[in-house]
């Protein structure tokens, strides 16, 4: 189990399973959790919202970048 970090646009995290090569496959994934746990987004719809780096990984977590 990894545990997912991002600070926008929320300071949110979450435990996935999920292996990901992509950027598109971090963003795809996002996109559902964000959705599925009705995280409040009042300026952006979640599709608005893209992973646009990691700046760190380790066995355990990952931080992902994101941008709208």
């Amino acid at each position: 189990m990894k545990k997912i970090f991002i600070d926008y646009p929320i300071d949110f995290s979450f435990k996935t399973k999920k292996t990901f090569t992509t950027n598109e496959e971090r963003t795809q994934h996002l996109q559902q959790v964000l959705r599925r746990k009705k995280v409040e987004s009042p300026s952006h719809n979640y599709s608005d919202y893209v992973v646009e780096d990691i700046t760190w990984v380790f066995t355990e977590s990952e931080f992902w970048i994101i941008g709208s």
